[in-house]
């Protein structure tokens, strides 16, 4: 029963989080033709500074809830939850106005290329950061009362909600980033206001902080491993924006966005393997790295045939659903891609790491690729521009993955076919490289027709994957 209830749950939830996800990528099109470059550029940067905000000013209190929740009882629970809102209340509200008072200097140091009429923009994003502050920790209560279903029905409101109000924004009313940014305020309002009258039962007006002395210690060290992974994730676009125009980061932006559609694939997988792997160590260490073994190889197959077949299509795939605005993010997006096979092979080999229950390894990985994807981005991006900061990107995935095979050698290693899944990785490179050369030379010569261009890259294509499966057809590679 209990497991049934756990599945249950857990498509609810899925539904939830994959919509938002789903409508990201579909909204993309419209993007492209509602936005300037530029202005997607500065949306995604007010996007990075909201989640700075979010990081800093929450100090992560929200995690603490599936933690303590079940450690009070009756009154007592609902006092450590007013007490734990309230303060979370506070300390942001406080921390917000603090941001606001001073944003135009912040913006000035942080984002100096970014022009006045824009800082509304960012304003608008600080008090998003508030709202969603306080919606984390309101979703992390109704997630721990398993409350799938009611937590189901509300993402989906404001979900549709949102989008609707995003396509009148831009299509009808074509206001622009501005527009975009407007729902987002929506949405995060609503999000707050639906998900807060979901869990009015669960507060009342004592208060004791004396209670949240052990919560707020669990929670603050979470707070630098946070900032790692934001550094991780957002780094290159922070240093981008110092160095080029707001419209070649709005295009690169966009590559990044589209390419990131594999890095779902891989958390979704990630998500459903990570129980049955759990469930499969606990009964026998030795079958778990086989069924990792036979997993990985399969999904990083698959992983490699969609990035030769991105890599075929990516100018077609640009050209023909985005404004020509964007036409340039068909060159960053195949290679963008790459990083997220790093990603999976990081969560195989971090899998016997959380099962020996070693997450303060896992912080350590972050931090450190963390601080070497800020440094690198520094010191590079000056220099070599968009192709530093996507070389980056696909460098510290990779450096994740190193550090998870090293560090899981030390408890429960888990040993993958590396040398067929180096065969793959070689071959999306290669790959991707022939096709970059070719779209170069083929697009920009009056010599070569549409049909013929597209003749040569399927012919290239099939020869790269036929060489890929006579290496996969050796013995013992994806058993089962």
């Amino acid at each position: 029963m209990a497991e049934r209830r756990v599945f249950k749950n857990s498509l609810y939830y899925m539904v939830a989080s994959f919509l938002p996800m789903a409508s990201g990528f579909l909204l993309l099109p419209l993007y492209s033709f509602y936005l300037e470059p530029e202005g997607y550029g500065v949306y995604i940067l007010a996007y990075s500074f909201m989640t700075f905000l979010v990081t800093i000013l929450s100090m992560q209190l929200h995690g603490s809830i599936g933690r303590f929740y079940f450690d009070f009882h009756g009154a007592d629970k609902r006092t450590y939850l007013s007490s734990l809102m309230l303060l979370l209340l506070v300390v942001s509200l406080l921390g917000t106005l603090l941001v606001d008072y001073t944003l135009d200097g912040i913006l000035q140091w942080v984002f100096p290329n970014i022009e006045e009429k824009y800082y509304n923009i960012f304003q608008m994003a600080v008090y998003i950061a508030f709202a969603n502050i306080l919606t984390q920790a309101q979703m992390a209560l109704l997630r721990v009362r398993e409350k799938a279903r009611l937590f189901m029905f509300i993402s989906v409101t404001v979900f549709l909600i949102g989008v609707s109000i995003t396509i009148v924004e831009l299509v009808v009313l074509k206001n622009g980033v501005y527009g975009l940014i407007l729902s987002l305020v929506v949405q995060s309002i609503l999000s707050c206001l639906l998900f807060s009258l979901a869990n009015y039962d669960y507060f009342t007006i004592r208060i004791r902080f004396k209670v949240l002395e052990e919560p707020v210690r669990y929670s603050i060290p979470l707070v630098p491993h946070a900032l790692a992974g934001f550094m991780f994730m957002y780094s290159d676009k922070i240093v981008l924006e110092k160095f080029i125009s707001l419209e070649m980061l709005g295009i690169y932006a966009l590559a990044d966005k589209i390419a990131s559609a594999f890095k779902v694939t891989v958390n979704q997988f990630n998500a459903a393997y990570s129980p049955v792997f759990n469930k499969t160590a606990k009964k026998s260490k030795e079958l778990a790295v086989e069924l990792s073994r036979s997993m990985a190889s399969k999904l990083m197959l698959i992983l490699t045939i969609g990035m030769i077949v991105l890599g075929l299509t990516s100018y077609e795939f640009v050209y023909y659903l985005f404004d020509e605005k964007y036409l340039d993010a068909w060159q960053f997006l195949p290679f963008l891609a790459t990083a997220y096979l790093f990603r999976a092979l990081y969560c195989f080999a971090s899998h016997g790491i959380f099962f020996d229950k070693r997450t303060v390894d896992i912080a350590k990985i972050t931090l450190i690729a963390g601080a070497i994807s800020l440094g690198l981005n520094i010191l590079l991006i000056p220099m070599f521009g968009v192709w530093a900061a996507a070389t980056v990107l696909v460098t510290s995935f990779m450096i994740t993955f190193f550090l998870a095979l090293y560090f899981s050698k030390k408890v429960f290693y888990v040993e993958l076919q590396y040398p067929y899944i180096t065969i793959m990785i070689v071959s999306v490179f290669a790959a991707l490289m022939a096709f970059f050369v070719m779209n170069n030379w083929l697009y920009t010569s009056s010599q070569f027709d549409a049909l013929y261009i597209v003749l040569g890259k399927i012919l290239l294509s099939l020869a790269i994957l036929a060489w890929l499966a006579m290496m996969i057809r050796k013995k013992g590679f994806i058993q089962g």
